[in-house]
């Protein structure tokens, strides 16, 4: 009788922590699935105020205007005389990137025919003759406009692009592949091990600084808001004579995410985006080029109209010093 008490009291205790394990098991789960959700978003969705952890392709697109000024009393003063009538906000981005602003009659189509070529102004005045310096950021794998610039124009060639899974090494004469790109701020990716930095650093390293760069070319991926942004605020602009930037709404984002806040048009990432290309504008820079990608349609957010995300811009800036004629 005694044993079978014993036996009983003891079924009965392993009952109960076997209880008790199998809840705290169930907890540890919890708080690991918890703790996943919130490094899923940190990584996704949002992006790290530091200088080192995360790229500057902006997880969140509608955010941008946070990400490059985070604080709300500063963004609100930045976007303050755009006003807050959204709608005509957006009429007035689309409108001043469809707005061809320089006339240039000569001009030369380099690289692809189609996606990844771009249209450079040879007027006189705009003319780029050796020794010239073009930077392309964001290149692929073929470097067919780089390698066009190189043969037709003469020029020193440094193409930039940390996504294509390269190491840095010379691809022709005078054409130069580095395996990072350009950013806002400092910074290396730990997921992809992507290094990212500044257009001054950049020119530092490369020991460009005090010189002309003849054509800049940008296609980041949505990046471009906040390098222009510190190229504005860091007045590094003057140093450009053609520009040449793939643009983007966040809605570059909707074919992998097409239900997420992400990857829509909201009020502050249009005026963020508009301001900016005030701000272009008003540094000398004029539009000579422009193509939509019409592979991206959507319907606006803020407007309800039909638009489209991607569009090639090509200006040239008309108060460099060698652009005066």
């Amino acid at each position: 009788m005694a044993r079978n008490s014993f036996e009983e009291v003891f079924e009965k205790v392993f009952t109960l922590l076997m209880k008790k394990l199998k809840q705290l098991l169930k907890w540890r789960k919890l708080l690991g699935f918890v703790i996943g959700l919130i490094v899923f978003y940190r990584v996704f969705f949002t992006r790290s105020s530091s200088k080192t952890g995360f790229t500057s392709a902006v997880r969140c697109k509608a955010d941008v205007a946070k990400v490059a000024i985070p604080s709300e009393k500063q963004r609100r003063e930045y976007l303050l005389p755009l006003g807050t009538d959204y709608k005509t906000i957006e009429e007035d981005f689309f409108y001043l990137i469809s707005s061809i602003t320089t006339n240039c009659q000569n001009q030369e189509h380099l690289g692809p025919p189609e996606e990844g070529g771009w249209d450079v102004c040879l007027e006189p005045r705009y003319d780029i003759t050796p020794p010239c310096l073009v930077y392309s950021f964001g290149v692929g794998n073929t470097f067919e406009f780089e390698k066009d610039v190189e043969r037709v124009l003469k020029c020193e060639v440094h193409a930039f692009d940390p996504s294509i899974g390269l190491e840095s090494f010379q691809f022709s004469k005078n054409g130069h592949f580095h395996n990072y790109g350009i950013d806002n701020i400092n910074t290396k990716d730990t997921r992809t091990g992507w290094t990212m930095k500044r257009l001054g650093d950049i020119m530092k390293e490369l020991d460009h600084r005090g010189r002309n760069i003849d054509i800049l070319k940008m296609d980041v991926e949505f990046s471009e808001w906040l390098v222009l942004n510190d190229l504005i605020t860091a007045n590094h602009l003057q140093f450009i004579r053609q520009l040449y930037l793939e643009i983007h709404t966040p809605e570059v984002d909707i074919h992998e995410r097409p239900d997420h806040r992400c990857s829509k048009t909201s009020p502050d990432s249009i005026a963020f985006m508009l301001r900016t290309l005030v701000d272009l504008k008003n540094a000398g820079f004029s539009l000579f080029g422009s193509r939509t990608n019409y592979r991206t349609k959507f319907i606006s957010p803020v407007s309800g109209k039909e638009r489209y995300c991607c569009h090639n811009l090509h200006f040239v800036n008309t108060r460099h010093h060698l652009n005066r004629g």
